[in-house]
C-alpha cells in the first residue's frame, strides 16, 4: 500500500471525529434555536412599525488585470431590509423587535404579520413563515445529518479495514 493511502487511512478517523463534533454542534444549535421555537412557541399577530434599509459595499480589492466593470459587478452593494415589529404576547406588555427580512422584501409599514415566540423570551420572536422558521430548520437538519453520517462513515471505515 502506498504511503498516501496509509496516511489517508490514518486521517479518516480524525476527520470523522471532526465531522461528528460538527454534526452534533449543528444539531444542538438547531434544537436550541429553531426547535424550541417550533415546539414550544406561541403564535400571535404583530404589525410592521418600520422598515429600514441598510446598504453595505464590498471591500474586496481589485484583482490584477480586472476591469473596473468587473470589479463593480463583483462588489455590487448588498441591500438588507430590517423589519421593526410590534406585538403583544400573553403577558400583555407590548414588545418591539427587529428582524431581518430574508429571501426578499415584500412587507411595508402597517402590514400584519404572524410571529412565533417563546413565552419566557418574547424579545427573540421570529416571523412565522416557511422561509424564516422552517427553511432554516430543514437546511440545518440536512447539514447536521450529512456531518453525522460522514463522521460515522469515516470513523467506521478505518475500523473495518484494520480488522
Amino acid at each position: 500500500m502506498s504511503r498516501t493511502i496509509e496516511a489517508n487511512q490514518r486521517r479518516a478517523p480524525v476527520l470523522g471525529g471532526i465531522l461528528l463534533i460538527a454534526g452534533l454542534f449543528f444539531l444542538g444549535a438547531l434544537i436550541w434555536n429553531q426547535g424550541r421555537l417550533a415546539v414550544f412557541g406561541k403564535i400571535t399577530e404583530g404589525v410592521v412599525t418600520e422598515v429600514t434599509t441598510r446598504v453595505s459595499y464590498g471591500s474586496s480589492p481589485r484583482k490584477a488585470g480586472e476591469s473596473m466593470e468587473s470589479l463593480s459587478q463583483r462588489s455590487a452593494p448588498a441591500v438588507t431590509h430590517d423589519l421593526h415589529l410590534r406585538f403583544t404576547p400573553e403577558n400583555g406588555e407590548p414588545v418591539d423587535i427587529v428582524t431581518v427580512s430574508t429571501f426578499g422584501h415584500s412587507l411595508k409599514e402597517g402590514d400584519g404579520v404572524k410571529l412565533i415566540y417563546l413565552p419566557g423570551d418574547p424579545a427573540h420572536a421570529e416571523i412565522y413563515s416557511a422561509r424564516q422558521l422552517w427553511l432554516p430548520m430543514i437546511v440545518g437538519s440536512i447539514v447536521s445529518t450529512l456531518c453525522l453520517w460522514g463522521g460515522v462513515f469515516l470513523r467506521g471505515k478505518r475500523k473495518s479495514r484494520s480488522s
